[in-house]
């Protein structure tokens, strides 16, 4: 029986397999019976023996079968479980990872973190993609960040982590997969799900969702409501030596902020016969951001004050519409087809009010309309051999236009450095083969991605480049290898090498200016380039608890954020190739090690140097950083229903780029109490309990530094409540949609 799952088996079944095996057997000593007494005796039996067995049993299988209520046997799952290649947590087993949405969710995983501006990090690598139900999120930034907030982490049944490739994944997928798997509905009839929390401290947060489900057997029907609102309060102090030593800038921002997240999910699934499954699934959403800054400026040495208030509003709005079909073959080859659409809409207004110069008005919009079509195959050949193979074609169009304009003597007036449109057309194909070999405990694995870009753009120039238009016509080979050897006492290694590249994300190749304040302005990088990089990484595991790493990987203009001065005392900031980039180190994890009776703790221990050279002005400069990171994690079963939770966690000195990230840390704890057989749960937690969570970063800029010091003011403390109803019994399970990955560069 598999630990994940629950069996159940009727007593008349066990029965029946019973009288089976006792006619086997007596059929077996009456021939036993009829041998030369020298063999009895080799077997230590007489026919004496062997005839009163038989008469036993044979009076034994005379009893009527009898019908008794079911038998329910139910099986713990681990709360982790490892293997040399991947990492997967069992949220149902955690307290703090069913507290809350999918972004609580992940940052309770130790090695992941989720920022407020979306990004994530894994094992202290930046842009990890993100799988749900084994499609790839679109989204990046904000709205990813939203899209996880949209979720409740109730329906997240397990996360995996992966850090290494196959030519199946995108050749993007560089800093590694996090693999989530949402909870399925199995029972019969109708299901409902609710959840619900709210938490506070200095910020205040809340979420819920509604989840229903009508499962006949053949086909299952899905529908999910999910809100999230949240207050933000945020403290920024700056330290700038961009002009020079001695007249340094001081600055103060301070940020208030609203969030409000709407979102339906529609998903259907058909059996339409016993080797072929059809699919849909339909969500919209709908985000609402209203956030006001203030900026306060001073310079000691020249006395000088500036203040700038500065108002925005953003509204995003997305669909996302997929269909698919799987089919497998009596052969035991499978195909699978889908294909996508989305469609994403945004837009912002910005109100800068500085007391010098004038006031800026802005006016940012933007559509992104997205197609993708995949088919995957894969078959088995012999008892050894595996193939797969498919190929996918997406075509993305993107529409954005900004305007600015400047209050002078009581009339706006057009602002034409800063305004400007931008058009983008990419159609990426993509082709892979993998072949897999098993003989006995060895598997070797190969296979190589051919994906081939063609895209124009045209952009009519701002303060940050002139009117450009380009063409960009690209192939790209990626090759991938694979080596693991699993013994029977559960050992296994593996040895992984794969080449990946980087391309650059829509959103850094579009050069609209953000005004943040009159000294510090953002925008895209037209200029930016593919970055490749090849990894190597050895890797361990043994008894299902011990999982260790050895990694190497080397890039090739690295796309990091940089950092440039554009005339007096103001900065942009944009992305740009960094030429070399080196990161090696190690990982080690202990998983559910019982500490007394009622106490699994898991250890996560992680040591990485980053190196990366850039040209800083005219002269070229590294950056260079070991980073430790250490997590623990400990779970408590206090029985009757009650479990607890407390973590904690630090990160040590990090660099990315010209950046470098100071250390931080946070301890959590949660307390949960289930009834009702588990259908219902409460949980109370507390966040970042010692205000330690913070975001402390230094940044060299032509021999010269800045200090940013972000407090989120992370602490909080929170409640929330999941209860499921249902009606009806189980049913066999409906197989899981095998949606294609898809590109992660918006």
């Amino acid at each position: 029986m598999a630990l994940n799952q629950t069996s159940e088996t009727t007593i008349k079944q066990i029965h029946r397999q019973i009288s089976i095996g006792r006619r086997i057997t007596a059929i077996m000593l009456t021939a036993m019976s009829a041998l030369p007494l020298s063999a009895h005796k080799a077997d230590d039996m007489n026919v004496n023996d062997s005839t009163a067995i038989k008469t036993e049993c044979q009076a034994t299988d005379s009893i009527a079968e009898q019908f008794l209520n079911e038998v329910v046997v139910t099986a713990k799952t681990p709360a982790v479980r490892v293997t040399p290649d991947r990492t997967v947590y069992d949220l149902k087993s955690t307290v703090m990872g069913q507290s809350g949405t999918l972004i609580d969710a992940l940052s309770a995983i130790p090695g992941v973190s989720v920022g407020s501006d979306g990004a994530v990090t894994l094992y202290g690598n930046r842009g990890a993609a993100i799988v749900i139900d084994g499609q790839k999120t679109y989204l990046k930034g904000v709205e990813l960040a939203n899209y996880l907030r949209s979720l409740p982490a109730t329906a997240v049944s397990t996360i995996g982590l992966r850090t290494t490739a196959t030519a199946k994944d995108d050749a993007s997928d560089k800093a590694g997969v996090i693999e989530i798997t949402t909870r399925r509905i199995r029972e019969r009839g109708f299901t409902l799900g609710l959840n619900g929390g709210a938490s506070a401290w200095r910020n205040a947060r809340s979420n819920g969702s509604v989840n229903m489900a009508y499962n006949t057997g053949r086909s299952e029907f899905t529908l999910l409501y999910s809100f999230f609102a949240a207050r933000q309060r945020i403290r920024l102090d700056i330290d700038r030596f961009f002009i020079t030593d001695t007249d340094r800038m001081l600055q103060q921002s301070t940020r208030r902020r609203s969030d409000n997240a709407n979102t339906v999910k529609a998903g259907w699934r058909y059996k339409l016969s016993s080797q072929t499954w059809l699919g849909a699934n339909l969500r919209y959403s709908r985000n609402c951001r209203n956030e006001f800054g203030r900026m306060d400026a001073f310079i000691p040495v020249l006395g000088e004050n500036d203040r700038s208030d500065n108002h925005n509003r953003s509204r995003w709005r997305n669909v996302m519409a997929d269909i698919y079909l799987d089919h497998r073959f009596r052969s035991g080859a499978t195909l699978s087809g889908g294909l996508n659409h989305f469609r994403y809409n945004t837009s912002e207004r910005q109100l800068l009010e500085p007391m010098s110069p004038d006031t800026l008005r802005g006016a940012v919009g933007g559509r992104i309309r997205w197609y993708i079509g995949r088919i995957d195959f894969s078959k088995m050949f012999g008892t050894s051999w595996k193939l797969q193979a498919g190929i996918k074609s997406t075509i993305v169009s993107i529409s954005n236009a900004g305007t600015y304009s400047n209050l002078k003597a009581g009339e706006w007036k057009p602002n034409s450095s800063l305004s400007s449109t931008f058009r983008y057309k990419a159609n990426t194909n993509a082709a892979y083969t993998q072949i897999s070999f098993t003989r006995g405990h060895l598997t070797a694995t190969a296979g190589a991605r051919l994906e081939h870009e063609k895209l124009r753009g045209r952009f009519s120039g701002n303060e940050a480049a002139a009117d450009t238009s380009y063409r960009v016509n690209t192939i790209d080979v990626v090759p991938t290898a694979e080596l693991k050897y699993f013994a029977d006492n559960g050992a296994g290694i593996m040895l992984d090498c794969s080449r990946r590249i980087e391309r650059p994300n829509y959103a850094d190749l579009n050069p609209f200016v953000y005004i943040f304040d009159e000294y510090t302005h953002a925008g895209g990088n037209i200029n930016l380039h593919t970055s490749t990089s090849d990894h190597v990484q050895l890797g361990f595991s043994y008894g299902g608890r011990w999982q260790g790493a050895v990694f190497l990987t080397h890039s090739d203009d690295a796309i990091m954020k940089s950092y440039h001065e554009i005339s007096d005392r103001s900065v942009y900031v944009a992305s740009e190739n960094f030429p070399h980039h080196m990161q090696y180190g190690f990982r080690l994890m202990l998983a559910n090690q019982p500490i007394g009776r009622r106490c699994h703790t898991t250890v996560t221990a992680i040591g990485m140097h980053n190196r990366y050279d850039w040209m800083d002005g005219k002269v070229k400069t590294s950056t260079r950083r070991f980073t430790p990171i250490v997590s623990i994690d400990s779970r408590l079963d206090f029985g009757a229903g009650w479990t607890g939770e407390l973590k904690a966690s630090y990160t040590g000195y990090i660099a990315y780029g010209q950046v470098t990230v100071k250390p931080s840390g946070y301890v959590d704890a949660g307390l949960r109490k289930s009834f009702k057989g588990g259908k219902a749960s409460l949980t109370i937690f507390v966040k970042d309990i010692l205000a330690t969570n913070t975001n402390k970063t230094e940044i060299k800029l032509e021999g010269r530094s800045a200090r940013f010091d972000e407090t989120e003011y992370r602490r909080i403390a929170g409640v929330s409540f999941h209860y499921k109803f249902h009606t009806g019994r189980k049913s066999s399970a409906i197989r899981e949609q095998k949606a294609p990955e898809e590109l992660d560069r918006l």
